[in-house]
């Protein structure tokens, strides 16, 4: 009696498993995006900085692909406020490479004046074709990208940078980011000196630049631009 109860879970587990398997080789193979918007400004960047290529993540899920599978991108002009070839230039023969479950598609974002005052937008989509299906559930079909060039005040400008760069504008910010070519400064390079580093070299490359040009003025304040002593 025991042997024949053995015997018939046995068969039912090796059921289970053939049916288990039978269902993920059935499964049709999808394609969808990690997130459903990306925010990219070129604010924190050098003003030199006329175009950059950004990244974005699509995975795949089904069989291991033995040969790459073409991804079909579309721009959803009714949802888009940037201008291909102006804002943007979205990247042709996207692909899942052979025996890979996710990848990173590739944007080039343009700096213009324009995204100095608004932000433009665009929405890109993942077209079904008859190798894959898009998204997953009723989610990773879309993504948004809102492309920038609007600088803003850091919060950590208040609670501790005050000391080192004193009060803040946005001529100063932006030289800072041109001199440095960083735009965060963590609350651990209090404790390291680093603040103390940067905050000299910054006086050094202020006097070099007043040197050369006269007086740096924020023009929305009218001040000249200086570091604490």
């Amino acid at each position: 009696m025991k042997k024949w109860l053995l015997h018939g879970m046995v068969c039912l587990m090796l059921a289970a498993c053939s049916k288990s398997e039978l269902t993920v080789y059935n499964d049709n193979p999808r394609m969808y995006f990690s997130i459903a918007s990306l925010t990219y400004s070129f604010a924190t960047k050098p003003s030199k900085l006329e175009k950059d290529t950004i990244a974005f993540r699509l995975n795949y899920s089904g069989m291991t692909l033995k040969s790459p599978l073409a991804a079909r991108i579309s721009v959803v002009k009714e949802k888009s406020t940037a201008v291909q070839g102006t804002d943007y230039e979205l990247l042709n023969n996207y692909a899942m490479p052979a025996g890979k479950f996710f990848d990173s598609l590739r944007l080039v974002v343009k700096r213009t004046p324009g995204i100095a005052v608004t932000p433009v937008t665009l929405v890109v989509r993942l077209e079904e074709t008859e190798s894959y299906k898009a998204g997953l559930n009723t989610n990773g079909k879309e993504i948004t990208f809102t492309i920038s060039n609007i600088l803003v005040k850091p919060d950590s400008w208040e609670s501790y940078l005050v000391p080192y760069f004193g009060a803040y504008s946005k001529t100063k910010y932006r030289f800072i980011i041109d001199t440095l070519n960083i735009s965060d400064f963590p609350w651990e390079m209090t404790r390291n000196g680093q603040l103390l580093y940067l905050k000299t070299k910054l006086a050094l490359a202020l006097a070099a630049y007043e040197k050369a040009n006269g007086p740096l003025v924020d023009p929305e304040t009218g001040n000249t631009v200086f570091f604490p002593a």
